[in-house]
């Protein structure tokens, strides 16, 4: 499911599902600013009107992966200002692994259902029990996961083909094994006609659908610099000196794809290489310069496939991998994502 969609359902039914907790404000977070955290939630608890502070980091899928994946990235939180402040992870569903990730983590928990665990000094607040229709479905993001994401991938970038499956796994450069079982996973979900011939998928549209509402970009570590030099220079840099694989993402490859600058100061990149590297070639810091660079480090060497330089010589990913990018964003960057759709993909 896309990030803003649950944001969007979350913030809806908060006030029907959560009674008890009373609202008194909201702040949204630039996320150049506390990352991962996208909201601040101010919410009073019991009759003595309690402020709590939740800093809301949302998950498209409440995987024990995805969560333990999350934990990982959290920032500790502003110094106390006499108000209780408690981390929250939030998704569509959380099974009782996940949950207890986050218990162990002292992290809160709630879901599009109504469940919630919110535990920290002075406060607890536990609601169980609530059932969700999508708490009931198979893991429809399996074959979306993992390496196994390189057979859709591959699937897409050469839409319109007939494969054999030997073919397929190694163009997907997995083992036959696991294109055959995220074939099977794909045909049972209606994504690929899958028969004793091959394998097709002559209609990318639900296969695209399917895997956009699985795929998150957070699961490729990043961090978030500064610079001293300008975006002009930034771009000079990575065309003649870049030391490791890479490709503008986000807003930049927007740019350079679509014509149109939607977010100045603001760079983002892969890059498979050490980080040292990046911060020395691009004068990286986390205090001094106008300039921001989110630097991801990609999940696997396939997010860059199929990226290629346009007539500056500057790389940018692949429109399939641009789209998958802004999609799992906000509700701005969805936008810019169907735009891409809609002019470079065509499905």
């Amino acid at each position: 499911m896309r990030q803003a969609a649950v944001m969007s359902q979350f913030l809806k039914r908060f006030a029907e599902q959560h009674p008890r907790l009373a609202f008194k404000g909201m702040r949204q977070l630039r996320d150049d600013v506390m990352p991962p955290y996208q909201l601040v939630l101010r919410v009073a608890l019991g009759q003595g009107q309690r402020e709590v502070d939740l800093y809301i980091v949302v998950l498209g899928e409440g995987h024990p992966d995805d969560v333990r994946r999350v934990l990982g990235q959290l920032q500790p939180l502003p110094a106390d200002d006499g108000r209780t402040a408690l981390q929250v992870m939030v998704a569509p569903q959380l099974a009782d692994d996940a949950l207890a990730l986050c218990s162990a983590a002292n992290v809160g928990a709630i879901d599009l259902a109504g469940n919630a665990l919110l535990d920290a000094p002075g406060l607890y607040y536990c609601v169980s029990g609530r059932d969700a229709a999508s708490g009931r479905r198979r893991d429809v993001s399996a074959p979306f996961r993992g390496k196994a994401e390189r057979v859709a991938r591959r699937l897409l970038l050469e839409r319109g083909r007939d494969w054999t499956m030997r073919e397929l796994a190694a163009a997907a450069e997995t083992s036959l094994g696991l294109a055959s079982m995220t074939t099977t996973a794909l045909a049972a979900q209606r994504l690929v006609a899958k028969s004793r011939q091959g394998l097709s998928a002559h209609d990318p549209t639900l296969l695209l659908d399917a895997w956009a509402e699985a795929y998150d970009l957070r699961r490729s570590p990043f961090v978030i610099y500064r610079s001293t030099l300008d975006m002009a220079q930034i771009e000079v840099r990575l065309r003649e000196q870049a030391t490791a694989p890479y490709a503008l993402t986000l807003w930049s490859a927007y740019r350079h794809l679509m014509g149109e600058n939607v977010r100045e100061r603001y760079l983002a990149l892969f890059w498979a290489g050490p980080t040292s590297a990046a911060e020395e070639l691009l004068h990286l810091n986390r205090r001094v310069g106008s300039a921001y660079l989110f630097l991801f480090q990609p999940y696997d060497e396939s997010l860059l496939w199929g990226a290629q330089a346009d007539e500056s010589g500057v790389i940018s990913v692949n429109p399939l991998q641009l789209y998958l990018d802004l999609g799992s964003g906000d509700e701005q960057e969805l936008a810019l994502a169907q735009q891409v759709r809609a002019r470079l993909l065509g499905y």
